[in-house]
């Protein structure tokens, strides 16, 4: 199982910041797609972080690559940071959303 890679976007430092929820509070996170290759995985990161209002456009950006029976990768785009109200409130204004508990693969 690989671990998620934080995703650079071309975005200002304050789009990009965490979001404010507290150390006890499980983190929520959201898919928004699973992509076969970085670039489109990338775009749909920042058109998603685009869509959002604030502060739900805070969430950090993550790539959870998985390896498929067939030997090639797929990329899902997540993003996380969320409490679970946050994670349903932003798939809200997303089509094809998903939100994942904590520890969810």
């Amino acid at each position: 199982k690989a671990a998620p890679l934080p995703v650079s976007l071309p975005q200002s430092p304050k789009q990009i910041a965490s979001s404010a929820s507290t150390p006890s509070a499980p983190e929520w996170s959201i898919q928004i797609g699973a992509y076969q290759d970085r670039v489109s995985t990338d775009q749909a990161l920042y058109r998603a972080t685009q869509k959002l209002p604030a502060p739900l456009n805070k969430g950090t950006a993550l790539v959870v690559p998985l390896r498929t029976a067939s030997e090639t990768w797929v990329f899902r785009a997540r993003i996380g940071g969320y409490t679970k109200e946050q994670a349903l409130q932003a798939c809200r204004y997303l089509d094809n959303c998903l939100p994942l508990s904590p520890g969810a693969n």
